[in-house]
């Protein structure tokens, strides 16, 4: 079954090809950003569904629709745009459009559209893909566009509550959005978009991005993951393992914030830095977990090698591909070493976090960096108390 979505917005592109999926594990679902593009495809191949926008670099989508419902009286065709006022609906009618979506979409409803569109799913008989002879060469083929996060548990549950119809609440989502790497990098990944953020002033903290996005883009971006099989790690040693790692992120998330508020800076940016700090290591586990659901197992020494060799280059791969904004960038790697040259204050702040959770008090990079900012000896506050004793 093939599936054409055309749309120039990459993430509610990724989102609707998930919906697609969901519903239809095995279409095979093609994603454009351009008319032109998709125009090509369709007289290469015609599909069994077409989901396109209205608006769209170079050329408008309903062009090609026109020229689609010419040649194919029948193949289903879903418009999912931004235009919502009367004309613009009695403008496509002509087209015999099967439905028309206005955003932000509700999910769920779209679920249910989708399904009725849909063709019915045949049975195939597929050649099995070929397998890496083992979890480094698997690895060592992934592209960046097949990296991903793992979902936390409780983002998952109240997630599928939403799907499937239920009251949610979104403080409590929000809330827990802010404790969880994968949403957390998506959602400033989308707001430094053009799409999303037509000033271009870089938005380097969730809580920006959730106030620029709206709870229902925001809601609706978090839902693409979820749509996704493989979004959550459920064999126990890999729970483990990213349990592991996500209390040294939320040791340096909290902290980064106490050192924030005691220099009177806003802790958001500190925040999001320090909770993405680990998406290398947790990346290889998401690896892991396709790996052994592909019927393989693995051993303590082969994901520990795996986390050496891989952490650093997966999560620079993912930074790049997502396009984090540089000033969140230059946190995260503040963690790890200051640059040199003039710092910048928060740089500072970013790595004395990192290094007073690792050292001891009398560390001389602890002391020197806390000189720089202006903060007393840690070390003063560790001094003995009088000796009480007669």
């Amino acid at each position: 079954m093939q599936v054409m979505i055309i749309e120039d917005d990459a993430w509610m592109a990724d989102l609707i090809k998930q919906i697609v999926l969901k519903l239809r594990p095995q279409a095979d679902v093609s994603c454009f950003e351009r008319v032109d593009a998709a125009r090509a495809a369709w007289l290469a191949a015609p599909c069994q569904l077409i989901i396109s926008d209205w608006n769209l670099p170079g050329e408008s989508g309903v062009s090609l629709l026109e020229e689609i419902r010419q040649q194919d009286s029948q193949v289903p065709i879903l418009i999912i745009t931004g235009r919502a006022d009367r004309d613009s609906v009695l403008q496509v009618r002509r087209l015999r459009i099967n439905a028309f979506v206005t955003k932000p979409f509700k999910v769920p409803k779209l679920l249910e559209q989708l399904a009725t569109l849909l063709p019915e799913q045949e049975e195939q008989t597929s050649a099995p893909e070929s397998v890496p002879p083992d979890f480094m060469t698997y690895l060592a083929e992934l592209s960046p566009e097949q990296l991903d996060l793992p979902l936390l548990d409780d983002t998952q549950k109240l997630l599928e509550q939403h799907l499937h119809g239920e009251q949610l609440d979104l403080r409590q989502l929000i809330s827990q959005i802010q404790h969880d790497t994968a949403l957390s990098a998506r959602l400033i990944a989308a707001a430094n978009t053009p799409e999303y953020n037509s000033s271009g002033k870089p938005c380097i903290s969730l809580y920006e991005s959730l106030q620029l996005l709206g709870v229902s883009t925001s809601l609706n971006l978090a839902l693409a993951p979820c749509l996704q099989r493989s979004c959550q790690l459920r064999s126990g040693v890999l729970r483990l393992y990213a349990q592991a790692h996500i209390d040294e992120a939320e040791q340096l998330y909290e902290h980064a914030r106490e050192l924030a508020l005691q220099l009177k800076l806003q802790p958001w940016p500190f925040q999001s830095a320090a909770l993405l700090q680990r998406m290398g290591e947790l990346c290889v586990l998401h690896q892991a977990q396709n790996w052994e659901d592909l019927g393989h197992s693995l051993e303590d020494q082969q994901l520990l090698a795996a986390l050496q060799r891989y952490s650093r280059d997966f999560a620079d791969a993912l930074k790049d591909n997502w396009r984090l904004p540089v000033p969140l960038l230059e946190l995260i790697n503040a963690t790890h070493a200051l640059p040199s040259g003039n710092l910048k204050r928060e740089l500072i702040l970013m790595r004395l976090a990192a290094v007073e959770l690792s050292t001891t008090v009398d560390d001389p990079e602890q002391q020197r960096l806390r000189r720089l900012l202006g903060l007393p000896d840690a070390s003063a506050s560790t001094d003995a108390a009088p000796n009480d004793t007669p």
